[in-house]
């Protein structure tokens, strides 16, 4: 019987030859696929217009790269390295639970985040349909490849049926999945809005909140489900309220005291990780209209605990109050290098709107400019000219 030692040393050879294969086979030819199935959908951590910009730099043929992310199987040797993990797992290697190291792990994530982009694209991704198809078949993906069914034709009678049957009598994973991409695949409120309307009254917290989500993102165009919304601004849930107190001043800017008043009970009562960016996209938003919020805007600005959140708070300040001091820039520019992207998208916004005030964030948006992905390069060049009032370089 071999010693522990040399069964530790033969599972990490098996392992770094494994690694070696892993690595040649996830890397995708093209680099603008490669950021979409690379992504990573941490809470807030990643924004869908920056997936829709790498997805238009590629084009059509994006649909046929993610086409063969679907049918991509695993080998041989990656079957041997996640038996490997698994054996290194078992003998105290806790460092392998990352489930990077496991291409059966990778693959799966990869799969979802080619769904998800194909869901994006919606009806120019019908030729997907095969694929999409195939892993209905996998419990795992099977919610989300409902969804991405619905994306590729979402006008068809049939489609909007099944979508209804879902919507109302479907499984956890299928309607969750398809109330968390209503308003991406019916970009405008379809004659089934109600089966949407519908799940606000759902027993489970995720699905209410999703269905917030959703139904803000209209804006005024559902100003007429208001009555249904503003009891979800005392739902028990604490995932639920601040998701209703942001749809609320969204679709219904003449209740913004009401929708300010809530958020800021949520911001002092609630789980900053429940709350995300939502106050201050409606602060923003609400511009002048938000003098009441500037308190709390002020003592976040200035606490340790939303460090990661300034350029988002100093995004808020300056809509609300026009401030353009040093610190609003100063924020503004170590925002717009977060590894959160939605925050990063709006201090990039902030800066453009700022213009030759914000000169001190010069150097954070060169440094964006050369930045791999599209629309972040994009967004900083357009910065860039408006404080410099020099022409845009295209890249």
């Amino acid at each position: 019987m071999k010693s522990p030692g040399r069964w530790l040393t033969f599972g990490a050879i098996v392992f770094l030859m494994s690694c070696f294969f892993a690595v040649r086979q996830w890397r995708h030819a093209n680099a603008h696929v490669e950021t979409v199935l690379t992504t990573d959908f941490r809470r807030g951590a990643n924004s869908e217009e920056v997936i829709m910009a790498e997805l238009d730099a590629v084009g059509p043929e994006a649909v046929d790269e993610l086409r063969a992310e679907l049918r991509r199987q695993l080998t041989w040797w990656d079957r041997l390295q996640d038996q490997a993990l698994i054996w290194l797992r078992e003998h105290g290697c806790n460092w392998f639970n990352d489930a990077r190291w496991s291409p059966g792990r990778v693959l799966s994530l990869r799969k979802r985040h080619a769904l998800n982009a194909l869901l994006s694209l919606g009806e120019r991704a019908a030729a997907a349909r095969p694929e999409i198809e195939a892993l209905r078949s996998q419990s795992q993906d099977f919610g989300m490849a409902v969804s991405t069914l619905c994306a590729l034709s979402p006008n068809d009678p049939v489609t909007i049926s099944n979508a209804v049957v879902v919507l109302r009598k479907g499984g956890h994973s299928e309607r969750s999945f398809l109330i968390g991409s209503f308003a991406r695949i019916w970009t405008n409120p379809p004659p089934h809005l109600s089966a949407l309307v519908d799940a606000l009254k759902d027993s489970d917290q995720g699905v209410r909140s999703r269905a917030v989500r959703n139904l803000g993102s209209y804006g005024p165009q559902v100003v007429n489900v208001l009555p249904q919304l503003l009891p979800l601004l005392e739902d028990p849930s604490p995932q639920v309220r601040p998701q209703a107190a942001y749809a609320v001043g969204h679709i219904a800017p003449s209740e913004a005291a009401r929708a300010i008043g809530a958020m800021l009970a949520e911001q002092r009562l609630n789980d900053p990780s429940w709350i995300d960016l939502e106050p201050y996209l409606l602060y923003a938003e609400l511009g002048p209209r938000a003098q009441a919020a500037v308190p709390r805007l002020e003592e976040e600005f200035t606490n340790p605990t939303y460090q990661m959140g300034t350029g988002s708070i100093a995004y808020a300040l300056w809509r609300v109050m026009g401030e353009t001091s040093p610190r609003i820039i100063d924020a503004l520019g170590k925002g717009a290098e977060s590894y959160i992207q939605r925050s990063q998208l709006l201090s990039l916004r902030g800066l453009k709107e700022i213009g030759p005030p914000a000169s001190n964030a010069v150097p954070a948006l060169q440094r964006i400019a050369q930045d791999h992905r599209v629309l972040l390069r994009q967004m900083a060049q357009e910065a860039l000219q408006s404080i410099t009032n020099l022409p845009a370089t295209t890249r």
